[in-house]
């Protein structure tokens, strides 16, 4: 009995149409990373913005609105693409200081007549001057006097620094490291802080299937400091 085998044609047939299969086979399971990596990135982004909005809005809204001062700061050649140094773009790296309390749940800092908070600090927020991405760091700064009712500390950007002498022991915060830009506004016709924050992923800078991983979540806010004596 003769026993037929395969034909070079169909050898190649056959070696073609798995070749496929198996390009298929890592497409689908490229795409699936791709979305796994940059699902993971929003997260990620999520939790920072979380991490830094919360604190800095409570500080905000148990301040008063005579008392916070803002600087304006920006960060030149920034990548916007990063790794690659270029394109690159100047960013806001602002600034934003405002009465505070090292211990809000004492009851000698609050006044017994008024119930107004005694402020005995400065609370700080600022975004260092990193590249690609900054820090944002909360740090509390002395006020020896606890005298600070609706007076505003000036700011530089020299206050804008771990090393600052004024600087509070133990009392220094880094919330996020994904900071591509912050900026803070003063609206002294409504007595309102408008804040805008900008954050960049770390995770997978590099490209896959043509497709940058680097997500972005960018967010504006508006704050109304509740302690603000007078109102308008």
């Amino acid at each position: 009995m003769i026993r037929r085998g395969f034909t070079l044609l169909e050898s190649l047939i056959t070696i073609a149409v798995m070749g496929g299969l198996v390009l298929m086979v890592f497409a689908v399971f490229e795409v699936g990373v791709t979305g796994f990596k940059v699902g993971g990135n929003r997260l990620d982004l999520q939790g920072d913005l979380r991490r830094v909005l919360t604190p800095l809005r409570k500080d905000l809204q148990n301040s008063s609105f005579q008392s916070v001062s803002t600087v304006s700061v920006t960060a030149d050649n920034i990548p916007l693409k990063p790794p690659n140094p270029s394109p690159a773009a100047t960013v806001q790296r602002d600034g934003l200081c405002m009465n505070g309390l090292r211990n809000s749940q004492d009851d000698d800092s609050y006044d017994n007549v008024s119930g107004l908070p005694i402020w005995d600090c400065f609370v700080c927020y600022f975004a260092t001057q990193d590249s690609p991405d900054g820090k944002m760091v909360r740090m509390l700064l002395r006020d020896p006097s606890r005298d600070t009712l609706g007076i505003p500390r000036p700011l530089s950007p020299s206050d804008l620094s771990l090393s600052n002498p004024d600087l509070l022991a133990s009392n220094v915060r880094v919330l996020s490291d994904q900071i591509m830009e912050f900026g803070a506004v003063l609206d002294p016709a409504n007595q309102l802080v408008r804040l805008h924050l900008k954050l960049r992923s770390k995770v997978g800078r590099q490209q896959m299937g043509g497709r940058s991983l680097v997500e972005i979540l960018e967010i504006e806010t508006t704050v109304d400091p509740a302690n603000t004596n007078p109102r308008l």
